[in-house]
């Protein structure tokens, strides 16, 4: 799974209304995750950046 944090097709000005749409909404899911990765994008792509493995993460 990934989550998306924002994107550049959000604009400022359709960030409230999209914020009053989504913020009582809930989401649960469970997965196992060995760690969190960073990605860039490079202009083209995105690029691996960083990883951040999780502590006991077996």
């Amino acid at each position: 799974p990934h989550i998306t944090i924002a994107f550049r097709d959000l604009k400022k000005k359709n960030f409230y209304p999209l914020w009053n749409e989504v913020c009582d909404k809930n989401f649960e899911k469970s997965f196992r995750a060995g760690g969190l990765t960073l990605f860039r994008h490079n202009g083209n792509s995105w690029d691996e950046y960083d990883f951040f493995p999780f502590k006991n993460s077996n």
